[in-house]
């Protein structure tokens, strides 16, 4: 894989998670797109210097971001109250472990549905995965709908109690 296709994978890959952290620090919806513009272009032209065994690619490209809006909030400090370094740091380390947790949430929820009978899976894909009205789920699985809300009840609660208890096992073996 030559470097601006590898370039393009970790961008597209990590794009949601950069944008999310620029609109955890900036509101404007329009402004938050220019930055990660901005932030992708800074990528791009430095990707050379970028270094997998240093940093993962979504930690440099948040210190890029970072950077970007503080030159932001320099630019437009005289008009609009913003946000002190030290309070974007904070953010930064908060978005951090909100990242983390998120990641071995999912992780844990993975492993958890993996574990449920094929029926069960097969209900949560029809209307998680694939958009399904439960109308339509029980009409073809020939039952009545509130049974299949009930059901959807039942799996939905053991895997929080099973994401639950992965994610404390987790915490206590650290």
């Amino acid at each position: 894989m030559n470097s601006k296709e590898q370039f393009l994978e970790l961008l597209l890959s990590n794009q949601v998670a950069i944008k999310a952290y620029i609109g955890a620090c900036v509101r404007d919806r329009v402004l938050r797109d220019d930055l990660f513009q901005e932030v992708a272009l800074v990528l791009w032209d430095r990707f050379d210097e970028f270094d997998d065994a240093n940093a993962p690619f979504l930690a440099w490209a948040r210190g890029i971001a970072a950077n970007k809006i503080l030159k932001e909030y320099r630019r437009i400090a005289r008009s609009s109250v913003v946000l002190s370094p030290e309070s974007l740091e904070s953010m930064s380390q908060a978005y951090e472990r909100t990242v983390t947790d998120i990641s071995e949430k999912r992780v844990a929820l993975e492993i958890c549905i993996e574990q449920l009978p094929e029926k069960s899976r097969s209900l949560l894909n029809q209307h998680y995965k694939y958009g399904q009205p439960i109308v339509e789920i029980a009409r073809g699985m020939k039952k009545r709908t509130d049974a299949v809300y009930q059901s959807l009840s039942r799996i939905r609660k053991r895997l929080a109690e099973c994401v639950q208890l992965r994610m404390k096992t987790l915490g206590d073996a650290s």
